[in-house]
């Protein structure tokens, strides 16, 4: 309840209304570190200013936003004025950008997104979910890109023929996308193109925040 709590927004240097002071780069809290200090400095001056040490802290935080709470929360943790937290919110997280990363080399993004392609095509209905029911077919999804699907690109042109045909009608399954297009991004999806390859019969692309829409 609001009349029982404080909800305190904060913008770090360089975004919304805050600025850095006179004489002071931005590049000098433009940093993955940098950036942490300063809102943790930040609410430990807030929480002294308003004599609110005693209550309890709840720190959310949204997009690269969840990065920032992770880096602050360590950075208050320790030492003598500590600062502890009775929660943290995480929204959209992303932790470790490698897992969005589309590039030579990195399998991880496509693994990690495979299961989100199958719920878009299943929303737009151009796959089926089995008997078992939707969450049932998703868990058999992250099974097989786990220990089927990231193999086969690690492998890359070391997979034969047989292994790849298998992938790719089991992605085709899932994702609704056509053997024929899988054949020609060796089995690669990247979202942007997923977007939009998944509706272009429709003459449609898909959200990129919600794939619901297009």
């Amino acid at each position: 309840n609001l009349d029982r709590t404080d909800i305190v927004f904060i913008d770090p240097p360089g975004t919304g209304y805050s600025r850095m002071a006179e004489g002071v780069a931005p590049e000098e809290a433009w940093g993955l570190e940098a950036d942490a200090q300063i809102v943790a400095d930040f609410i430990k001056a807030w929480l002294s200013a308003q004599r609110r040490w005693a209550s309890p802290r709840y720190l959310c935080g949204e997009s690269y936003g969840t990065t920032r709470a992770v880096a602050v929360a360590g950075k208050l943790s320790g030492g003598l004025a500590g600062v502890a937290f009775n929660g943290i919110a995480l929204i959209s997280a992303i932790l470790d950008f490698q897992t969005v990363r589309f590039q030579a080399g990195n399998p991880l993004p496509d693994v990690c997104f495979l299961p989100t392609y199958a719920a878009t095509a299943l929303h737009h209905g151009l796959v089926t979910a089995p008997a078992g029911g939707r969450d049932a077919w998703l868990r058999e999804i992250r099974q097989f890109a786990t220990a089927e699907y990231l193999p086969a690109l690690f492998a890359g042109n070391r997979l034969d023929a047989e292994a790849a045909g298998r992938v790719r009608r089991k992605l085709a399954r899932y994702t609704g996308l056509a053997e024929t297009w899988l054949q020609r991004t060796r089995l690669r999806i990247e979202a942007e193109r997923f977007r939009k390859e998944l509706l272009r019969e429709r003459g449609l692309t898909i959200g990129r925040f919600d794939s619901r829409y297009n």
